[in-house]
């Protein structure tokens, strides 16, 4: 044991932080000729954004090459070892490859310059868990698709026919009664767990998850009608245990498989209902953007660690390559469970080139979907039904599956903002977007009825950059009043190949001046996008603008194409300045002075209800009630008018003796009509 410590001690500073400090403490408490597994990542990384315009046979070409040379050279000398290093697997998913050594190996492996770092091999686990017992079989379709609106798209025809999707989970039943002809014929198991030709599910989750994805037949015959896509099939990879557990590597392989898969089979998008037990292990990250770059959507579980409040989302759900996803119950409230975020504002979550759309802002879950009282498929023909970020990922896969039928070129990047823009939005969730629902509750048909058909140009806005870069701003990154600043658009044709593409920006605002509103980006192709960045938009903030003013702006894409044109406006808004810091509307710490005291004059008390000075209170006054009662109240006399607050917020403090068992209810009533009748708002 001391060696290790030895070694490790006399790590230069440049070897210490390539390995995890998971991985570190591992290797310190290993045996001394004992081997220890972990994931070496190269450090070339992959050309991303340079290939963004290349197939996805050249992309998947262009990694694989990259890995197998940058990886040779340390794979030759590992080969001289075989008695100290063990490769088991070589990935192009991402850089790197798994490896079991002994300490001393993986710290001469960190000393090399073509290594980036060196991560242990951590674990994951599914997120769910049983929680009712399965309803009776009946022909109602089940709630939770319902909410979303997929029975809706099935009657226009739309129920992911001819649409692959995958999945990486514990395996599936694919024998069971609703997943009947359901599998492509592809499947995979990962090392270390029992192989199989066939898929096989040893848990139970992965069945339950398939079941909601594609489950039933819709308004066929068959009785239980559990899934968001019947029309699709699937493709699937087994990386966790029968215990719902498993390691990075065999997540690695799952997904890597699908990688491969995808030179041959068109999967759109591959549902993951795992995750690890922390926020901030980047582990996976690249593995992910690999997926969205060849052009499959990773959908991911939150985490169900909602109870620990803000920052609690996991990984890799809480990835910004990843399509993260919360839990709602059947009255759209945010599960108690379901994880919040935001995600961790550190590299490389902070890499905005990583991102789908610049509004992301660390905001996680992305969409929330149903996940309380999920009833689907169980091993042996059986049902059940479960709760869990688990049981609403897949809601949101089979969705993708309805969308994509209606229109399969469209990229993960698409897809994201599709599902987003056209959500559900409950009202005990506003403002949006938040870290509770993401940008809201998934609609699958509104988001079907805002896919374009793939026969006629479709224009959307991707993105949008604002600088205000000399001489007309300050360099500071905002907009402020008195400044003229440049608008740089990126777009991107979801639809048809499209001839003379234009912008135009629009603002009627009072305090905005428009004096560039025109830009011309030529052809796009299907799937292909185009920037102004040479062109941009140029626009003037009024000096006498109010800080923390938003503009709203519109603009008008057109285009050509041979099946039909393309207009349409997408309206988006500019803040100005930084509003001023938010101020009390009321407040009252129940004093007494210059002839008014607060208590008495503004409050109308009940019984013992008193103020009290006494240092055991809340200093410097409180209002204190000695007694255990019932029916003892303190009632604000004069109603306070919130009208003119666009987002007001109550707070007060509120003490009370856990030890007596001593409760308290607060309410707030809202009156519409001047106060002559009063409705509960809050309690």
């Amino acid at each position: 044991m001391w060696i290790v410590i030895l070694l490790l001690s006399l790590l230069p500073s440049s070897a210490s932080i390539k390995i995890t400090e998971e991985l570190t403490q591992q290797m310190k408490q290993a045996a001394p000729n004992a081997k220890v597994s972990c994931i070496v990542i190269m450090k070339e990384t992959y050309p991303y954004d340079a290939v963004e315009s290349r197939s996805v046979r050249e992309k998947i070409a262009i990694y694989r090459k990259i890995a197998q040379e940058s990886q040779q050279a340390i794979i030759e000398w590992l080969e001289t070892i075989p008695s100290d290093a063990i490769i088991h697997q070589r990935f192009w998913v991402l850089n790197g490859f798994h490896l079991e050594a002994k300490p001393d190996v993986i710290i001469e492996v960190a000393r090399r310059n073509d290594v980036g770092w060196i991560s242990h091999d951590g674990e994951v686990h599914i997120i769910a868990q049983p929680s009712f017992a399965p309803a009776p079989s009946s022909r109602v379709i089940e709630w939770n698709i319902q909410k979303v609106m997929a029975d809706s798209c099935w009657t226009a025809g739309f129920t992911g026919q001819g649409i692959i999707l995958g999945e990486t989970d514990t395996g599936v039943d694919y024998q069971h009664p609703a997943l009947q002809n359901k599998w492509a014929g592809y499947w995979r198991v990962a090392q270390g767990l029992p192989p199989s030709n066939t898929p096989y599910d040893d848990h139970g989750h992965g069945t339950h998850c398939m079941g909601t994805i594609m489950g039933g037949d819709g308004f066929g015959p068959f009785d239980n009608d559990i899934g968001m896509a019947p029309g699709a099939r699937f493709v699937a990879a087994k990386v966790l245990n029968s215990g719902g557990s498993g390691s990075f590597t065999q997540c690695i392989e799952g997904l890597q498989w699908h990688a491969d898969l995808k030179e041959s089979v068109d999967v759109k998008a591959v549902s993951n209902s795992w995750g690890a037990s922390t926020s901030t292990d980047s582990t996976l990250y690249p593995v992910c953007r690999t997926l969205k770059s060849v052009g499959i959507l990773p959908v991911f579980a939150n985490g169900n660690d909602g109870s620990q409040g803000p920052g609690s989302a996991r990984v890799p759900g809480n990835y910004s390559v990843n399509l993260g996803i919360g839990a709602t119950d059947n009255n759209d409230n945010v599960a108690g469970f379901s994880s919040r975020g935001p995600a961790p504002n550190q590299p490389p979550w902070n890499d905005r080139s990583t991102w789908y759309r610049s509004d992301w802002n660390f905001i996680k879950p992305n969409i929330s979907a149903p996940g309380v009282n999920i009833r689907s498929s169980t091993p042996g023909g059986n049902y059940a039904s479960w709760q869990g970020t688990s049981m609403a990922t897949p809601h949101v896969t089979g969705a993708v599956g309805i969308i994509c039928q209606k229109n399969q070129s469209l990229s993960p990047t698409t897809l994201y903002s599709i599902l987003l823009d056209n959500v559900d939005e409950p009202s005990q969730g506003a403002p949006y977007p938040n870290n509770d629902y993401g940008w809201g509750r998934l609609n699958v048909w509104k988001a079907l009825k805002a896919t374009p058909a793939s026969n006629v140009p479709y224009i959307i806005l991707q993105d949008r950059l604002l600088s205000d870069s000399p001489p007309g701003g300050n360099n500071n990154g905002l907009l402020e009043p008195g400044e003229t600043v440049k608008l740089r658009t990126t777009i991107r044709n979801i639809g048809a190949n499209s001839r003379n593409v234009t912008g135009k920006l629009l603002c009627r605002d009072n305090y905005i001046t428009i004096s560039d509103d025109s830009s011309y980006f030529g052809n796009i192709l299907q799937n292909g996008q185009a920037t102004n960045a040479n062109d941009p938009y140029v626009f003037t903030a009024h000096s006498l603008t109010p800080q923390g003013h938003k503009a709203n702006f519109g603009l008008v894409l057109s285009a050509q194409g041979d099946s039909g044109n393309f207009c349409d406006t997408t309206n988006f808004t500019i803040q100005i300045g930084t509003p001023p810091p938010p101020y009390a509307i009321y407040q009252d710490d129940y004093e007494y002075g210059s002839g008014i005291d607060s208590f008495l004059n503004y409050w109308s008390v009940s019984a013992n209800w008193t103020r009290s000075n006494a240092q055991s209170h809340s200093p410097p006054y409180s209002m204190y009630n000695g007694g255990v009662k019932a029916n003892y109240e303190v009632q604000l006399r004069n109603s306070v008018n919130l009208t003119p607050f666009a987002s007001p917020q109550l707070s007060f403090w509120h003490t009370y003796n856990f030890n007596n068992g001593i409760w308290c209810r607060a309410y707030v009533d809202v009156s519409t009509n001047g106060g002559t009748n009063w409705t509960n708002l809050w309690s």
